[in-house]
């Protein structure tokens, strides 16, 4: 026997278990997320997560918190595709982590305007191109952009405050000489 909120949360925002209390918005960007990276394939992290129940699934590494999804951390779990603007519905979201994967295309501009809660923000070694959103990097803990050998082609020059606060492989801070570095190292393949 269900309640009928249960029954209501499940039909309104598609996602069931410990993710039938998302919002809607949210609920329909993880199945968007799921989908554009290849959910039915992911491996580490990711094993085990389905389109349906993110929060209960994926053996913590996405979390929840009330009705919003708070941490994605999916390092190295091969997801590829990419990353659609739903993703800007992730309006509480506090870590990104998809290190070591295959993610390709642009991060969406929209995700600067809703990802002001992000504090680890993890892309490196994917295949990403275009703009790096205008994030708030000071308020970050943890920022990485780039990997050794280069993978990602961002565009540059980098935006406000990634030089300051970002990094390569973990440690060294970016600068804009390793964005014409990574240019001509993916131009020389």
């Amino acid at each position: 026997f269900r309640s009928a909120a249960a029954s209501t949360a499940m039909t309104t925002t598609g996602c069931t278990g410990a993710s039938a209390g998302l919002v809607p918005d949210q609920c329909a960007a993880w199945g968007k997320f799921f989908d554009g990276a290849g959910g039915p394939q992911w491996t580490g992290y990711g094993q085990g997560c389905t389109k349906e129940n993110p929060c209960g699934s994926c053996n913590g590494n996405v979390i929840c918190s009330g009705s919003s999804i708070t941490q994605i951390d999916l390092e190295s779990s091969n997801l590829h595709g990419t990353v659609s603007d739903a993703a800007s519905a992730f309006v509480d979201l506090e870590q990104f982590d998809v290190y070591v994967n295959s993610l390709t295309g642009s991060l969406p501009a929209a995700l600067s305007a809703s990802w002001q809660k992000v504090m680890h923000f993890d892309v490196g070694a994917n295949e990403f191109t275009g703009i790096v959103p205008s994030f708030d990097f000071g308020g970050m803990t943890f920022c990485t952009l780039l990997s050794t050998p280069p993978t990602n082609s961002f565009s540059c020059p980098w935006p406000p405050g990634a030089t300051e606060w970002c990094t390569k492989n973990n440690r060294s801070p970016i600068t804009n000489a390793d964005c014409d570095q990574q240019l001509q190292g993916r131009r020389g393949r």
